[in-house]
């Protein structure tokens, strides 16, 4: 029978559902991970317990349904926007915390940017309306200035689903071990 798992990365935790080929549910599942509060603004995630909610949830889906990991033919992942997932080149990981969509550091940097260019005119041609200093290119502004050792390492920048979807690429040992956790 085919299978299909839905990731849904929210900012409490993770939620997953399996449903059959037509569209009946057979199991769910909600991980919860931590949102970090470092400082005023910042409000941080870390990517790994994004990874470990997905591996767990997995484990959770499969051994409440009874079903066979060849039973699943597709993933379907969805997840909070406007997170900054910096990599290197080797694909690792360039912080261990990483900003997510509802940190408003770089708020200098959006009013630096909207000094010259017209907050209306981003709006007609993005249609981007969350809070300005939210979207990743400011996140990424206020890296450059405030951790430039970071700044000059990144290959990638990622989002959250975007590194879920990275992650799961690797060989199959790696999810493995971590399905193990």
């Amino acid at each position: 029978m085919t299978k299909i798992i839905a990731y849904d990365l929210g900012t409490g935790g993770i939620k997953a559902s399996l449903y059959d080929e037509n569209g009946v549910s057979l199991a769910t599942s909600f991980i919860q991970y931590n949102t970090f509060f470092p400082r005023d603004r910042w409000h941080e995630q870390r990517p790994m317990d994004w990874w470990n909610g997905v591996c767990k949830s997995t484990k959770i889906l499969m051994e409440k349904s009874n079903t066979d990991a060849k039973e699943i033919t597709a993933l379907a992942l969805s997840g909070h926007s406007l997170v900054a997932v910096p990599i290197n080149k080797d694909g690792e990981l360039l912080l261990t915390q990483v900003p997510i969509w509802s940190d408003t550091r770089a708020i200098n940097e959006a009013d630096q940017f909207f000094s010259q260019i017209s907050y209306e005119e981003w709006y007609l041609k993005t249609g981007n309306g969350f809070p300005r200093e939210c979207y990743t290119v400011f996140k990424l502004m206020w890296m450059k200035k405030n951790q430039p050792e970071v700044y000059k390492r990144i290959y990638k920048v990622l989002g959250s689903k975007d590194f879920i979807n990275y992650l799961l690429n690797f060989p199959t040992t790696i999810v493995v071990m971590n399905l193990e956790k």
